[in-house]
């Protein structure tokens, strides 16, 4: 991929997230472009044919809504509201466009359809719908097998809210909390909406996971 494929009007917001996340200047601030996505580690070498280009996590995160139909036509996020028609939905979003605004789109379809309720900790009030949704929504974004024609989804019923994704099983048998282990499936995206401080890691007692 060269650059003229990425969404290169998002690098001013991706800047001002990433010193937002930092005291003081983030290095990002002062990079080109170019400089930015390499350190990022979306562009690369192929070390058997020598190609360079960026790569398959540039296309994610940043790419144009055509390119990335190009490469992963099968990706696609469906967000569903069923509380009242169960079996189809009351209110519907089909999102494809790249991770960055993915996110952004399935959190405002998240504050669209979920209460958000007086909450308090250490006299400090806190978003329960926020964090919960950002911590389900993120990892279903992030973690998942982008060349399967399986379509994710975050749907939203009238007593729970789940996420289901694609994934290559590591192993076998009931996953629980005791013999559960981190295997981050997309490191690079992972580390870029670390930066963005996007990404947290909380134990939900809240919510649903279910990771298929």
């Amino acid at each position: 991929m060269k650059l003229e494929d990425l969404r290169v009007d998002l690098m001013p917001k991706i800047r001002t997230m990433a010193a937002n996340n930092v005291v003081g200047s983030h290095p990002w601030k002062n990079m080109s472009d170019e400089e930015l996505l390499k350190s990022a580690g979306l562009f690369g070498i192929d070390r058997i044919t020598g190609q360079q280009g960026y790569n398959l996590a540039a296309v994610m995160l940043l790419g144009k809504d055509e390119v990335i139909l190009d490469i992963v036509p099968a990706y696609v996020t469906d967000a569903l509201l069923r509380k009242v028609n169960v079996d189809r939905y009351d209110d519907r979003e089909i999102i494809k466009t790249n991770l960055v605004e993915s996110y952004e789109q399935l959190m405002e379809f998240a504050r669209k359809h979920l209460p958000d309720k007086f909450f308090l900790e250490d006299d400090q009030r806190k978003s329960l719908r926020s964090i919960i949704a950002r911590e389900m929504l993120v990892n279903t974004l992030i973690h998942r097998e982008f060349t399967s024609p399986y379509i994710a989804k975050f749907v939203i019923e009238k007593e729970r809210m789940y996420v289901e994704n694609a994934n290559r099983a590591m192993g076998e048998g009931m996953i629980t909390p005791e013999n559960l282990e981190p295997n981050p499936k997309n490191p690079i995206i992972a580390s870029f909406f670390r930066i963005l401080a996007i990404l947290i890691s909380l134990v939900l007692v809240y919510g649903t996971y279910l990771n298929m």
